[in-house]
């Protein structure tokens, strides 16, 4: 196997849009119904559609991505002369010959306000600036992933180190993400890995992608 991808694409300033929904579903309501219910309602929502709109300004996104050949044994993927272990990613992607890696940000702009609105005590505001963040970095992963599918002409599914799911039996390590970083080398885009494997800026997504089985 080689361990020169195939691939590499530097992103900046592409389209995130932001969904209300997804928004209310990071502030802790399942749904747009049940925001009603709360005392806050009519507060909230109406802080929420003027944020929205104002959040963009805060954007800088910024994305990596690589392709490569891939082979699996046992529990281990080997992509890029890298070894990463999960079982789940394993039995995923057994058969597969090609995967992806990518690192996406949408900055520190919006950190930033963050940090300020917390200092000032705007405790709901925060809130909902940062659940705004969250769904514009999952925006922002899946502007890269189909970009990555439309290069490789094909559906593609993707996993983030750290992530844990007890219906599926997903586990894949968050320490592994040094070797994620070691290959994409995010720090060309603005995001650096701290000792306890947590990305900066926080709202930035990491993942390996490839053909699911």
């Amino acid at each position: 196997m080689t361990d020169v991808a195939l691939y590499e694409e530097f992103l900046e300033d592409f389209p995130i849009e932001l969904r209300e929904r997804s928004v209310l579903r990071y502030m802790g309501y399942p749904s747009a119904e049940s925001t009603m219910k709360s005392p806050f309602a009519s507060r909230i929502r109406g802080m929420l559609g003027e944020m929205i709109a104002g959040a963009p300004r805060l954007f800088t996104p910024k994305g990596i991505f690589c392709t490569a050949p891939l082979t699996v044994e046992g529990d281990s993927l080997f992509l890029c002369g890298a070894s990463f272990t999960s079982a789940f990613l394993a039995r995923r992607f057994r058969g597969a010959s090609l995967a992806g890696l990518f690192a996406v940000t949408i900055g520190s702009g919006l950190e930033r306000e963050l940090k300020g609105l917390f200092e000032k005590g705007r405790m709901s505001e925060a809130l909902i600036l940062d659940s705004i963040g969250s769904e514009a970095a999952e925006q922002a992963a899946r502007f890269v992933h189909r970009r990555i599918e439309k290069h490789l002409g094909m559906r593609l599914v993707r996993y983030s180190p750290g992530y844990n799911d007890r219906k599926t039996g997903f586990d894949w390590d968050i320490r592994e993400q040094a070797m994620l970083f070691r290959l994409l080398a995010p720090e060309r885009v603005g995001i650096t890995l701290s000792r306890t494997s947590m990305m900066e800026p926080r709202k930035s997504v990491t993942a390996i992608i490839g053909p699911g089985f």
